[in-house]
């Protein structure tokens, strides 16, 4: 196989899965919910089991190095050796850790600071560090949005 026609099959597979992982990130990320995190998931499991695949890994590294490439193909294999190395971990291993990101992902998603007994979002706190003098108050909502970290 061609090194064109690998980084075609290889884009044609991963394409589709890598939107798929990045639309469900945004979601879980804009709607913090147990829903839109188990899709994140889920998105993500599939594609770190595309990029699983010893075979495909093989042939882009069995190709990467080879001598004459068009400089666009190279940096293609390139990048796809630098995505298939990362997911060559065990299964469990890589279902565990996504499983890990997800949840911890969410819990900063979900989070809301709260100062003077009311809760507050990002987006106030934020505006409070941006455009208040009053120092007290900037710390009070700083260490708010640091609260997440308990």
């Amino acid at each position: 196989m061609t090194a064109e026609a690998l980084v075609s099959q290889c884009t044609a597979t991963l394409e589709p899965l890598t939107a798929a992982a990045n639309e469900a990130w945004w979601d879980a990320n804009v709607d913090a919910s147990d829903a839109t995190q188990q899709r994140r998931a889920t998105a993500t499991v599939a594609l770190s089991d595309a990029l699983a695949d010893r075979d495909a890994f093989a042939e882009v590294r069995a190709v990467r190095d080879t001598t004459g490439l068009d400089p666009l193909v190279s940096r293609q294999l390139a990048v796809l050796d630098d995505a298939f190395t990362a997911a060559q971990a065990e299964p469990d291993l890589r279902h565990r850790i996504v499983e890990l990101e997800a949840d911890i992902e969410s819990r900063f998603a979900r989070h809301r600071g709260v100062v003077d007994g009311e809760v507050v979002d990002d987006n106030a706190i934020l505006d409070v560090l941006r455009i208040s003098d009053d120092a007290g108050q900037r710390r009070a909502v700083w260490e708010a949005a640091k609260s997440v970290g308990v």
